[in-house]
């Protein structure tokens, strides 16, 4: 069994609760950094001869973990950049319909390019105010965050399938960066039409790298505009060749940072997926029941049927130093503190919080 205190250093030194802001990167895929870093300092322009087969790989790798189809597939460097890129490809007369409130990245790109768009809260009735949204006008597009970066509130699958059902010409694209690596996802059969995400969080994979996820659903309403001659490469090296997902490729790859995604889903893969899944969401079930006993979560939170493993505190900016200073990292976020645990917390770190939270 692999000693994630060893393989995750920090564990040792803080009660690390801040995965949402910046998740931990396993030894394992520094010791591979490291090696294709050396791999390239020794052997220049013919470590790069075969960056192709492995760009393949990773995307390989990407596909069986997210059941995804490989022509779906773009690897690119973040959210921001995928998402900004994908608006371009968009008819400028399509309508959008977003959540207020929701990650700047996704909504401010909407809002600068003068898209027609519509809100909705987010609050106790966030499942029926986006049903009644549609129902009011059904939208071209419905933009989101899977889950909430502040609340740690997320839309479940089943709502969205329905919905979904509901409104098949509405394309569904979703911020995932919260959500990657925190459950399992298959792409090919969820509502979803358009996945983007960071792997910097949940993923574990560092800064640098991002995933892209487009159905042909969403292909045939967009025309993106970006393009490089890293997009044909792999064909005849004619612009109209170049592959649907190779248009958000356009430039030259970064085999360190995409090759530590795929380094990463291997990493989670030794220890089981499964059982990192199940591990999140055993100590996400006890923080969500300590917290709610102590009253440090709106009470509507404690009632839906579904929440992530992140949570934002009733607590003060003066709570969230005095908590940094007893070695628990945290996030000030909206009007709280934010934690949010991962497979690699403990009970001990969440007692931990916890005795710290009592002894105010």
């Amino acid at each position: 069994m692999i000693d994630l205190e060893n393989e995750f250093p920090p564990l040792n030194d803080f009660t690390y609760l801040n995965t949402a802001s910046s998740g931990l990167i396993p030894k394992s895929v520094i010791a591979w950094r490291h090696q294709h870093d050396e791999d390239f300092l020794l052997n220049a322009s013919l470590f790069r001869d075969d960056h192709k087969i492995l760009i393949e790989q990773i995307r390989q790798s990407v596909s069986d973990y997210f059941k995804a189809s490989m022509d779906d597939i773009a690897l690119i460097p973040n959210f921001t950049f995928g998402f900004n890129t994908l608006l371009d490809g968009f008819d400028p007369k399509m309508e959008f319909l977003m959540l207020k409130g929701d990650y700047p990245s996704l909504n401010w790109p909407v809002e600068r390019r003068e898209f027609k768009h519509r809100y909705v809260p987010i609050d106790q009735n966030l499942e029926q105010n986006i049903r009644q949204a549609f129902e009011q006008k059904r939208p071209d597009v419905f933009a989101f965050s899977l889950i909430q970066y502040i609340s740690g509130i997320c839309l479940s699958f089943d709502f969205l399938a329905d919905l979904k059902q509901a409104y098949p010409s509405t394309l569904f694209v979703a911020d995932c960066t919260q959500f990657l690596g925190t459950e399992p996802l298959d792409f090919k059969a969820s509502p979803l039409d358009v996945v983007i995400g960071s792997c910097y969080k949940w993923m574990l994979s560092g800064y640098g790298n991002g995933l892209l996820f487009v159905k042909d659903t969403a292909k045939a309403k967009l025309y993106p505009k970006v393009i490089g001659f890293n997009s044909t490469e792999y064909k005849s090296f004619e612009r109209e060749d170049a592959p649907f997902n190779r248009l958000f490729e356009p430039g030259h790859h970064d085999t360190l940072n995409h090759g530590s995604v795929a380094e990463a889903i291997a990493f989670v893969n030794s220890l089981g997926a499964e059982n990192c899944f199940n591990a999140l969401n055993a100590i996400k079930k006890n923080a969500m029941e300590a917290f709610v006993n102590r009253g440090l979560i709106d009470d509507f939170i404690a009632t839906r049927e579904e929440h992530s493993s992140i949570f934002n505190l009733k607590l003060s900016s003066a709570d969230y130093y005095n908590l940094r200073e007893a070695g628990v990292i945290s996030s000030l976020r909206g009007d709280g503190v934010r934690v949010s645990f991962h497979f690699y917390n403990s009970t001990r770190d969440l007692d931990r919080l916890l005795q710290l939270l009592d002894a105010r």
